[in-house]
């Protein structure tokens, strides 16, 4: 959002007029205006009264945020996976960094996006330009998200860096991940999904069931994913991935690079 926008939208939620900022600013309502409408921007050294005025801080002004809602992180990777099949992984990736500035603290957006692009550059040609720039910003997407507080999003993504550092040959690295992830991980949706069996809430057990099957396949995929890899001695890959021999672009298969599975699939909400 722009930060006219940003401007518009926040005086409105406060009541106050045109005239009434303007006023409070010792500017002119024509000059509110046009920043509202995007024709001009306040000067900067109006900015912390500017953001006091509208009871929000400086990076709310600035469209800066935290962390995306689920709304905006699924229209996101929808655009993102849109891109992918439609001009390539280089055209999703510059939206993706175009994202990332935008919410530069948004850990669980990230592993998926770095899930959905690590998935393009398996069906890109092996010697693109930028194809290595494209490998190490995957990387360190991983590397920030591996410090989430959700501690799904953080130890799938420090497993995904020490796998990425086993392929780099980067063995002290890789070890140093290895040694952060969790020995032992309880799995208790069964328990989960047996108390709402005894509780007849039938309709949320099969919804949780149905949440369970998806998160054991995604398993199931990335684990035979990683060992196709061992097993080809060879990063190169010119046709589908090893989770499946029919991916296309279009395919359902697909689906398994989106939000919906990707976060939901490893537990993440």
């Amino acid at each position: 959002m722009e930060i006219g926008e940003i401007i518009r939208e926040n005086r409105k939620k406060k009541r106050i007029t045109q005239e009434q900022l303007g006023l409070a600013l010792h500017v002119s309502a024509q000059a509110v205006n046009k920043w509202e409408n995007g024709k001009s921007f306040p000067d900067i050294t109006l900015l912390p009264g500017l953001a006091r005025q509208l009871g929000v801080d400086m990076n709310d002004l600035f469209g800066f945020h935290d962390s995306l809602s689920e709304s905006d992180m699924d229209a996101w990777l929808e655009q993102l996976q849109t891109l992918l099949q439609r001009d390539g992984i280089k055209a999703a990736y510059d939206k993706a960094r175009e994202l990332f500035r935008q919410y530069p603290d948004s850990v669980e957006m990230m592993a998926c996006v770095a899930f959905l692009m690590e998935n393009g550059l398996r069906l890109a040609a092996d010697d693109f330009d930028g194809r290595q720039e494209i490998e190490n910003q995957i990387l360190a997407w991983y590397e920030k998200s591996a410090q989430s507080k959700n501690q799904a999003v953080a130890h799938t993504s420090a497993m995904q860096v020490a796998r990425k550092k086993l392929e780099r040959g980067e063995w002290k690295e890789a070890e140093r991940w290895i040694h952060m992830l969790p020995a032992v991980t309880v799995d208790r949706s069964e328990l989960e999904i047996a108390s709402l069996q005894k509780q007849g809430k039938t309709k949320e057990a099969c919804a949780a069931l149905s949440e369970k099957a998806l998160n054991d396949a995604l398993r199931l995929a990335a684990y035979l994913m990683g060992l196709a890899d061992r097993l080809s001695g060879t990063k190169k890959r010119t046709g589908p991935s090893a989770c499946c021999k029919s991916w296309t672009p279009s395919s359902r298969c697909s689906d398994c690079t989106r939000r919906s599975a990707t976060t939901r699939g490893f537990g993440w909400r």
